[in-house]
């Protein structure tokens, strides 16, 4: 149950966009830019730590940059359904009482809305399984890109230092993975071999 909440709230989020710009205001398709401008200022902020020699202070901004997919994915979501509700055929006026029935609708005009409506959900499903990467384990998003960072950063740095070279570069270390425990303690190993100077 849980491993399903991110993708639904992202398309929670998506719909209350699409919702408040059609309702309120247009400018309101600018919300997802905050999380999108957070996620960005933390991923280039995570990247300058891992250079700058902080491994263990960077996990933190790494963590927050997971806004980045999430936000994508919501502005996806709402572009979606804000498309499905723009290009729905508008509903027939009511008849007056004496005026001659109306003439029956076209195959088109009978199923184009639904066919839309069932295209922008399947479409807003996929874009939100598409921009987070696993929706069943959403650490992995953070795992891979501390891994791809880390090894970048460090990889032929620690030659003489057996287990910080372990912590850059095997899939387990201390028995664990790249997952958030994990990447703790490689970071705590990293940033040891640092300040030893090996």
């Amino acid at each position: 149950m849980m491993k399903a909440l991110p993708p639904l709230l992202v398309a929670g989020f998506g719909a209350a966009i699409a919702l408040l710009v059609f309702t309120v205001h247009p400018g309101a398709s600018l919300i997802p830019l905050i999380p999108l401008g957070v996620g960005m200022w933390a991923m280039s902020r995570a990247k300058a730590m891992v250079k700058a020699d902080d491994p263990v202070g960077s996990l933190s901004f790494f963590e927050l940059a997971q806004l980045l997919p999430y936000a994508i994915a919501a502005a996806a979501s709402a572009l979606l359904i804000g498309l499905a509700v723009w290009f729905a055929p508008p509903e027939k006026p009511t008849p007056a009482p004496n005026a001659p029935p109306p003439p029956p609708p076209t195959p088109f005009e009978r199923y184009f809305p639904e066919i839309l409506k069932a295209l922008a959900g399947a479409a807003s499903v996929f874009i939100t399984a598409a921009f987070i990467k696993s929706s069943e384990e959403p650490d992995s998003w953070v795992a891979d890109l501390v891994k791809r960072e880390f090894q970048k950063a460090y990889e032929s740095r620690f030659p003489n230092n057996p287990n910080a070279n372990s912590a850059v570069r095997a899939p387990a270390y201390m028995g664990l993975g790249w997952e958030k425990e994990g990447r703790q303690k490689r970071a705590a190993a990293i940033d040891a071999a640092i300040k030893d100077g090996t």
